[in-house]
């Protein structure tokens, strides 16, 4: 939530690509999110996109269903949440779990095999990052952030 927060704060477009992680079960089981849906009667699934809505993340969800479909447009033309109820879900988050970029889905099927290989190789790289030594993104996109206002600081100031 954090780099939700500053990513948003610096007009940063925040996207969730697959918030529903291709396991609804896994949404499920999340206590919260579960209580929430069961107040405004309406899936689990819609009250993740909803939730992820009204805190100013684009939502990308994928699904082949055409009933799980229908349900992520209500969800996105759906009535807004109290506040309370926002802010609730995004304390009930667990820190730490962001899912790390899909590097692989850059290169297209069409490209040569040398692209494909650097694609899987990028991937193994960021998921040894992301999930063993527990990279810090918030720090460092803090950290890339502040350089490149002082850099562009400096270059206006001798104008």
């Amino acid at each position: 939530s954090a780099l939700v927060a500053w990513c948003l704060s610096k007009k940063i477009a925040v996207v969730a690509w697959g918030p529903l992680a291709s396991g609804r079960g896994r949404l499920a089981e999340d206590q919260v999110l579960w209580t929430t849906a069961n107040m405004h009667q309406v899936s689990v699934p819609r009250m993740a996109l909803r939730w992820n809505l009204e805190r100013g993340v684009c939502v990308v969800p994928r699904s082949a269903n055409p009933e799980h479909v229908r349900d992520c447009l209500e969800a996105a033309a759906g009535p807004k949440l109290p506040k309370a109820d926002v802010e609730l879900l995004t304390r009930s988050r667990p820190e730490g779990r962001r899912r790390f970029p899909d590097v692989i889905g850059v290169w297209p099927a069409s490209a040569n095999v040398v692209c494909r290989l650097l694609g899987w190789w990028l991937h193994v790289l960021f998921s040894v990052l992301f999930r063993v030594c527990s990279v810090d993104v918030v720090a460092l996109a803090k950290r890339r952030a502040i350089k490149r206002e002082a850099t562009y600081a400096a270059f206006v100031k001798e104008r």
